[in-house]
């Protein structure tokens, strides 16, 4: 059944990509664009999408990418691991969380240099975010206590047990 609906949901954005080729842009029809296709690659899976320094950055099933608004060219971003979890940006970075396990940041300006932050083998790390002072992370190993680690960018890092596996961190320069 989700099958039939996305690609039910795939004839109707090309239809309206077709349908709208040929409607002029105007103040009570806005132009809109699709980022990637469904069904493939580059489409946006269930991410977060991330307006930072102009660009638009989402990360794929495969990937991460980011979209120059200024001039409408998309590119691919380095990235670790093989299938992406999740995006954030802070500041001139892009982090990205891959296989539940890793997690790294990358330029936005330069779009490569992967920085590895977190390898957890064996592991799973369900959440994160990310402020001008830290990176906060859940981090799960099978059989141990979960519990909510910190790294701050002074190079200090902190481990705080929890009762059940976070999957939803925020941060700031003082607090988790």
């Amino acid at each position: 059944m989700r099958g039939l609906r996305l690609l039910g949901l795939g004839l109707l954005v090309g239809l309206a990509g077709r349908a709208h080729a040929q409607t002029a842009c105007t103040e009570s029809h806005r132009c809109v664009g699709t980022i990637g296709l469904p069904l493939s690659s580059a489409a946006i899976g269930p991410h977060r999408l991330v307006l930072a320094s102009g660009a638009l950055v989402w990360g794929s099933f495969i990937g991460v990418h980011a979209l120059d608004l200024a001039t409408g060219q998309a590119r691919s971003l380095a990235h670790c691991g093989t299938v992406i979890g999740d995006v954030a940006v802070e500041g001139a970075y892009v982090y990205v969380l891959a296989d539940h396990s890793q997690l790294c940041r990358v330029p936005l300006a330069a779009g490569h240099g992967v920085q590895m932050l977190v390898n957890a083998v064996g592991a799973v790390v369900e959440g994160f975010a990310v402020s001008s002072a830290a990176v906060a992370y859940s981090y799960r190993r099978r059989g141990d206590q979960p519990e909510l680690r910190v790294m701050e960018w002074s190079g200090q890092s902190r481990s705080f047990p929890t009762s059940a596996t976070v999957e939803h961190v925020v941060v700031d320069a003082t607090t988790v």
